[in-house]
Parts: C-alpha cells; structure tokens; sequence
C-alpha cells in the first residue's frame, strides 16, 4: 500500500533507526534483520531516507533479477573479415 501524502509503502518495520545508528550498528541490526525478517526504516533527520529488507533464498544469488534480461548475439570478438579506416 502507498501513502499518496508521502509515496511511502506501507510496512510493519521492525525497527526505525538513524543513519548514524545504522553505521554504528549494521552487522547487528543485518543480523536482527536475518531472524525476524521484518525491514528496517533508516532515517536521515527524522525523515524517512532507506529501507533494508530481507532478501528471499530464491533472489539470494541475484540472477533471479536479470532472467529474461540477457540477450545472446552469437560470436561477437572473432574478426568479422571488413576492413577498418583504422587497419590501413
């Protein structure tokens, strides 16, 4: 759900934090974060700035991101048999 007054989604937040307290703390709150599964609101000057949220055991390597996204042209590093302006 969005807040049309901020463009902000509505979430169950574990936990709002400074970004001050985020450096301070971010191995632990990751950690909090892996257990509880819940996002985290990060905060620059009492406004909303970042949200960390946990990522799923099917898009933890990342490729899930990119399937459909790759296109395959064939050989393109063989020489292609034209002669450059810079060859000659």
């Amino acid at each position: 759900m969005v807040d049309s007054r901020r463009g902000l989604r509505q979430f169950q937040f574990m936990d709002s934090v400074s970004i001050t307290v985020f450096k301070s703390k971010c191995q632990e709150l990751l950690s909090k974060l892996g257990r509880t599964q819940r996002p985290i609101l990060i905060t620059k000057d009492n406004k909303p700035v970042a949200t960390v949220v946990p990522v799923s055991e099917k898009d933890a390597t990342g490729l899930d991101f990119f399937r459909g996204s790759v296109a395959n042209y064939g050989d393109i590093v063989s020489p292609t048999g034209e002669t450059w302006n810079a060859d000659q």
